[in-house]
């Protein structure tokens, strides 16, 4: 059985192949298809046998050329600078919702760039090929070789929490330090002097960070976290902790995914939380977990962050905004079933 249109042959049908079937010039039918037909006083029985045509080929037109033509593609890039794939990553997940919600409301599709086994100069080309109009890079690293060379790109970039110590690249992130000052506050406020921190078990700067941080805060206050109370979850650990002399009376957790593994570690080793221990998480996400128990926590509203991100990156693409764009989005304490009050 014969078919006339191209099918599935994988051959996009052309303005040459309408104009043959037509047996009309190929400028002719660019014309019809680009709506002028009245400036060529192309009649109406012609163009409507190029339409009819057009639509029996399957033909669309080619993105690309009118990308080429226009300066614009109506698309942005997204690209996780961390470079890594984890199932069910709540965060990032979030994040990625919110940034497609935003982008779509805006005329935006987002392309995910996700092969991470690229070389920097090859995910360069790659990110800055003329695919998309404006870049979202969640999270590099500062020491990040791409970053020189998106600095040097005439693509527009933005930063999401990481911020350019170069003030060439634009960013948005939340409040850090806002964030983890609501948790030395919080845990001053009801009575904790007594207090440890589970830090990433290798090198991650958000956690270098917070913990640095709480210490400091903690340090105001009068109140010193020993380095022996800077721990990772592990059941030795955790009940190692607790079965000093003077044990702490609560921990703080530099994520809520690690907040959530330590109520199970707790609920395992039969700590009641929050009576024996109060546990803070950051991010404001809930994790699967076996307890039932909410989180105490810093919320980040993720759909805030995205929907700026991109709104940023659409007045940055416009030329409608002053570069570099350096804002820190606030964020709040949420109080959970975690936190108790102490003598």
């Amino acid at each position: 059985m014969e078919h006339d249109s191209a099918g599935h042959s994988g051959k996009r049908s052309n303005i040459q192949e309408i104009a043959l079937k037509c047996g009309i010039h190929p400028s002719t039918v660019s014309s019809v298809l680009t709506g002028k037909t009245k400036q060529r006083r192309i009649s109406a029985q012609l163009a409507e046998q190029v339409l009819r045509t057009a639509a029996e080929l399957d033909y669309s037109p080619n993105l690309l050329m009118h990308s080429i033509r226009s300066g614009r593609t109506n698309n942005v890039a997204f690209y996780n600078g961390l470079r890594e794939h984890r199932r069910s990553d709540v965060y990032i997940d979030t994040l990625k919702v919110a940034i497609e919600r935003s982008a779509g409301t805006l005329g935006y599709d987002v392309t995910v760039s996700c092969d991470f086994n690229r070389s920097v100069p090859d995910t360069y080309k790659n990110l800055n090929g003329g695919r998309s109009d404006g870049l979202v890079l969640f999270k590099p690293h500062l020491e990040d070789p791409l970053l020189d060379l998106l600095r040097k790109s005439r693509m527009p970039v933005l930063l999401i929490n990481t911020v350019d110590d170069k003030e060439i690249l634009s960013s948005i992130s939340e409040d850090i330090v806002m964030g983890v000052r609501l948790v030395a506050d919080s845990l001053i406020r009801c009575g904790h002097r007594r207090v440890a921190i589970v830090a990433a078990s290798h090198y991650v700067v958000d956690s270098i960070v917070r913990v640095n941080l709480l210490r400091n805060f903690m340090a105001e206050y009068g109140v010193t976290i020993p380095d022996e109370w800077v721990i990772h979850n592990d059941e030795r650990s955790i009940a190692s902790l607790l079965n000093g002399p003077a044990p702490p009376t609560a921990v703080f957790c530099w994520h809520d995914q690690l907040a959530y593994a330590v109520l199970d570690t707790c609920e395992t080793l039969g700590i009641d939380v929050p009576t024996q221990l109060s546990v803070i998480g950051y991010d404001g996400l809930k994790w699967p977990s076996k307890s039932d128990k909410y989180l105490t926590t810093i919320e980040v509203d993720l759909d805030e962050l995205g929907e700026t991100a991109v709104k940023t990156l659409d007045a940055m693409i416009s030329g409608n905004v002053e570069l570099p764009v350096v804002r820190r989005l606030p964020v709040k304490f949420v109080p959970g079933a975690t936190l108790s009050t102490i003598n």
